[in-house]
């Protein structure tokens, strides 16, 4: 039932009961992410003792950790086994979880310093899951229907997360109980549910079948150096750079600042992102269309505006809050 070795001919039913397990895959592992990332795994952190620093080198883990895509690389060159090395990888990032949802039980003595590394071995081993699952999916899944059968994925999978999230918002902030516990024990618990979540991942994409890879493919670290070459690859790694770095420099501190400066609760906090995420979905189509009828650049140049407007806004919303103290 588990195999995970690579096949060499894939029949087309094989394919089609791939694509439904990758699609609840997609559902159980956004789930897990809806409740182990963002506001919960940022209020936790403040709920432990975490200081704004702290919570930047959290937010800034996942990016740091995505170098250990370039082992990812090594070991599929040498191995050609990606389903392996997808499902090994997330099964270690993914029982990351358990030891977080510990961190208040046995780690209490240097709690923060638990939550990084355990942080830092979820991303370091999610980076090579990801890279591993891309090249797997590229080769599994056929062109002509890939964009569609990914946007299918993600729109279904955001939309059970943010259900999910907000209901464990309201758990936390006492809207719904199931047992009395004190706050801490109750982001616990919702970790542990998240990990249940990512277990059911890693089942359903164990049961997706895996092409084999050519054997003309082999990996070669001079040949990473080769696209910086091109000038206008360049200038994209550096505007990727600088917005990505202005992103993570703020968008963390919206948790913390809606949590601490302005005092609203966690299933707000976690509403506003499920409403986001679902905007994200609804607009992705028109974005789509946009970026067919004028091209991709003026498209990115107009969202890069709207998104610094509404940065702007926060700053602006930030002063006012400061003058009606």
């Amino acid at each position: 039932m588990f195999n995970l070795d690579p096949q060499s001919d894939l029949e087309e039913s094989d394919i089609n009961k791939g694509l439904t397990y990758l699609l609840f895959d997609g559902i159980s592992s956004q789930s897990m992410s809806s409740l182990a990332s963002g506001a919960f795994i940022i209020s936790f952190a403040i709920l432990l003792g975490a200081t704004n620093l702290m919570v930047g080198i959290i937010a800034a883990i996942p990016f740091l950790t995505n170098i250990a895509q370039l082992i990812a690389i090594w070991i599929i060159e040498s191995t050609h086994k990606r389903k392996i090395v997808s499902v090994v990888s997330s099964f270690i990032s993914r029982m990351s979880l358990i030891l977080i949802a510990l961190i208040p039980i046995f780690f209490d003595g240097f709690s923060i310093t638990a939550l990084l590394i355990f942080i830092g071995i979820m991303g370091i081993f999610a980076s090579i899951s990801s890279a591993a699952f891309n090249s797997w999916m590229r080769e599994l899944i056929p062109k002509n229907i890939r964009g569609r059968y990914f946007a299918k994925r993600v729109r279904i999978s955001i939309a059970v997360g943010s259900v999910l999230s907000i209901i464990a918002a309201m758990y936390v902030d006492g809207v719904i109980t199931i047992y009395d516990t004190n706050i801490i024990l109750k982001y616990s618990s919702i970790f542990v549910v998240a990990f249940v979540f990512g277990l059911m991942g890693i089942i359903f994409l164990s049961l997706v079948p895996e092409p084999k890879m050519k054997d003309n493919e082999h990996f070669n670290i001079k040949n990473i150096a080769k696209p910086f070459k091109d000038k206008r690859f360049k200038r994209l790694i550096m505007f990727i750079f600088v917005w990505s770095f202005a992103c993570s420099l703020v968008t963390p501190f919206f948790v913390v600042y809606m949590l601490i400066r302005l005092g609203l609760p966690l299933s707000f906090v976690i509403g506003v992102t499920a409403l986001s995420q679902i905007i994200t979905v609804l607009l992705l189509p028109i974005w789509g269309n946009l970026i067919d009828k004028f091209g991709i650049k003026p498209v990115m140049r107009l969202g890069a505006i709207f998104y610094l407007i509404a940065i702007a806004l926060w700053s602006k919303e930030t002063v006012l809050f400061d003058e009606n103290l």
